[in-house]
């Protein structure tokens, strides 16, 4: 009887069916070791010792970030490897992968990929379905390795949305001085720190706008939190997420200071959460980045 945790039935080039998977959690920090057990079993008589791998990518780009590959798929149960072509056509075979996880890995939502391949060839069984080897998806969490130099006290979008703070990307000032000629190698990036209090179910767009000495939009950096790489929908509430963006603005622009505001909205319509400061609400779903000036001059 299968005693895996969580069952699957995917086919493998019509010669592998994994059957299920076992894995203790999916809140990892970097430098702790993962493990997860894989539950396989031949369709057919395999003339070839395949090689099982497990991946770790990334969402939007599918980076691979980490690997784990068994060239002899091991039993850990009864301390046994068990080449593929000699697996039994009437019994599954349990294949334990057991690896550390980068100190350095960034601190993401990343999908479990998982399959087989030829190691003298390299051609991998293709899934009997699109993404069939995708089994889950886990979380890395780590602290921010920057700190805001603005403290965002009060600042909320919706029910359980805070903004933390926010700084000028590698800049401990407040105020960036550009000329209108050189503004793109002088405008620095912008990062939002963002904190939920509880999951959402909406894929939301990061507003981030450059706003002049008139009141017109002059730049915007709108995009997806961390480039998609983390939608709204997998923020783990209580988590602390370091949002990089990257302002584009006009040619040309008139001197004067200007100003930024950032908000978040629903892509398929632009509907904007509503914001809020510590003094209640705010206007048009905005939230000003206040002490974060951009200053241009001739």
């Amino acid at each position: 009887m299968l005693a895996a945790q969580q069952t699957r039935d995917i086919v493998f080039g019509a010669k592998v069916r994994l059957l299920g998977f076992d894995l203790g959690k999916t809140v990892y920090r970097p430098g702790e070791r993962m493990r997860i057990r894989l539950y396989w079993q031949a369709e057919q008589p395999l003339d070839t010792d395949y090689t099982t791998f497990v991946h770790l990518d990334t969402l939007s780009s599918l980076q691979t970030r980490v690997t784990s590959d068994n060239e002899a798929p091991g039993d850990a149960q009864s301390q046994m490897d068990i080449p593929s072509s000699g697996w039994d056509l009437n019994r599954y075979v349990r294949d334990e992968h057991r690896f550390p996880l980068p100190v350095d890995l960034p601190p993401l939502v990343y999908q479990v990929r998982v399959g087989l391949y030829n190691p003298r060839t390299g051609e991998r069984l293709a899934p009997s379905t699109q993404n069939g080897d995708v089994l889950t998806t886990v979380h890395i969490v780590a602290d921010p390795q920057t700190k805001p130099t603005v403290r965002g006290d009060g600042l909320r979008l919706g029910d359980s949305i805070h903004l933390q703070g926010y700084a000028f990307a590698g800049e401990e000032a407040r105020e960036i001085v550009c000329s209108a000629a050189a503004l793109a190698a002088c405008l620095p990036h912008v990062t939002l720190y963002w904190r939920s209090d509880a999951a959402s179910n909406n894929d939301l767009t990061v507003l981030l706008h450059l706003i002049g000495p008139d009141g017109a939009l002059y730049g915007q950096g709108d995009g997806p939190p961390l480039d998609g790489l983390y939608p709204t929908s997998l923020w783990l509430p209580g988590q602390t997420i370091a949002d990089t963006h990257t302002l584009l603005t006009q040619p040309n622009l008139p001197p004067g200071e200007y100003r930024i505001v950032t908000g978040l909205y629903r892509p398929e319509n632009g509907e904007r959460l509503p914001s809020a400061g510590p003094d209640g609400p705010l206007p048009d779903g905005l939230l000003p980045l206040a002490g974060l000036v951009v200053k241009i001059v001739e």
